[in-house]
């Protein structure tokens, strides 16, 4: 118990640094007709109601990468522009290099209990020796900006499942197999069960 709630804790402290720490990025709408505007909303689809609408030729707009989610296919994100913040879809953003939803970012394992999982831009498919298998959907996906260590948090969740991982850039060795990794994950699955393991 006490493990979990060390983990929590971590877990939260890394989110809120790269929530306030991370890099913006300069963009520009793009895609937006001669007149017209896109969107700022206050949440991740076109549910949201409108905080503010960007100009069709709007520029300097700053992406904050700690907050990006999938709706479907669709890669919102958090901009700011001229003292005002809201989601927006990142179709319409210049030069916004967004990864592609099929795209791997990780293969994890560990043992003792044994688990894998692979992670994708959208999804986490997890495995565990019991019989446990799901895929739940990725609802955040961010880099804490002053971790020395590149530590990136996976949060994917869905009403009955959920799992959140943490990676950090360091050797790491899955103890059976002599196998060498370049990253340890610590995961934590359904909010009660915390798991330890390397990623590549």
């Amino acid at each position: 118990m006490k493990q979990l709630l060390i983990l929590l804790m971590i877990l939260g402290g890394m989110f809120l640094m790269a929530k306030i720490q991370a890099k913006p990025e300069q963009m520009e709408v793009t895609k937006v007709a001669v007149g017209d505007h896109l969107n700022m909303r206050t949440g991740s689809n076109a549910s949201y109601s409108i905080t503010s609408r960007l100009p069709y030729n709007a520029k300097g707009i700053q992406v904050l990468r700690w907050a990006e989610e999938y709706t479907g296919s669709s890669l919102w994100v958090k901009v700011a522009w001229q003292g005002r913040q809201g989601w927006v879809n990142s179709h319409y953003l210049r030069a916004y290099n967004k990864p592609s939803i099929h795209q791997k970012l990780f293969s994890c394992i560990g043992t003792e209990p044994f688990w894998n999982m692979n992670i994708y831009a959208n999804k986490v498919d997890v495995n565990t020796l019991d019989g446990v298998k799901f895929t739940v959907p990725v609802v955040f996906h961010g880099k804490a900006m002053n971790s020395p260590a590149g530590t990136v948090i996976i949060n994917a969740a869905s009403a009955q499942r959920s799992v959140v991982v943490m990676t950090e850039k360091q050797h790491c060795n899955d103890g059976m197999s002599e196998s060498n990794y370049r990253y340890k994950a610590r995961v934590l699955m359904d909010g009660n069960s915390a798991y330890s393991g390397c990623c590549h």
